[in-house]
């Protein structure tokens, strides 16, 4: 074979690689989901709030990670309705409070649910990051 044949061939195969590498770039690219975070101050009560996305398009999934730490122990839910029996239940402890949800998630909100018991001081981060179609 001529050797200009073979510098074609692999000219060719180099672009063919850089075009497969760019379409998987943008296939499992994620484009429009940005970390978002929600701070607990108030560890001592109990409350029910929404995260929403900030965004419109279909939902696929959800990221959620709760770190910071309180003094006592407490229960942390999510959910997607307050009246759901589909939820998750997690408990937070003293020196180990840490939680993350990465998952299969459906909707463009979460309730988060949460309720401590003897805990007098401490900070919650909740980081979330809804991944979108």
């Amino acid at each position: 074979m001529e050797l200009w044949k073979k510098l074609g061939i692999l000219t060719l195969a180099l672009i063919c690689l850089g075009v497969g590498v760019v379409a998987f770039e943008l296939l499992f690219s994620v484009p429009g989901c940005a970390n978002q975070e929600y701070t607990l101050e108030a560890v001592s009560d109990s409350t029910t709030f929404t995260l929403h996305s900030d965004s419109n398009e279909p939902t696929h999934s959800l990221e959620l990670e709760v770190s910071g730490d309180v003094n006592g122990e407490a229960k942390f839910t999510i959910s997607v309705s307050d009246t759901s029996i589909h939820f998750r239940g997690y408990e937070l402890q003293k020196d180990s409070t840490g939680y993350k949800y990465d998952g299969d998630w459906y909707q463009n909100h979460v309730i988060v649910t949460y309720e401590p018991e003897n805990v007098t001081s401490g900070s919650l981060l909740i980081t979330y990051k809804f991944y979108h179609l």
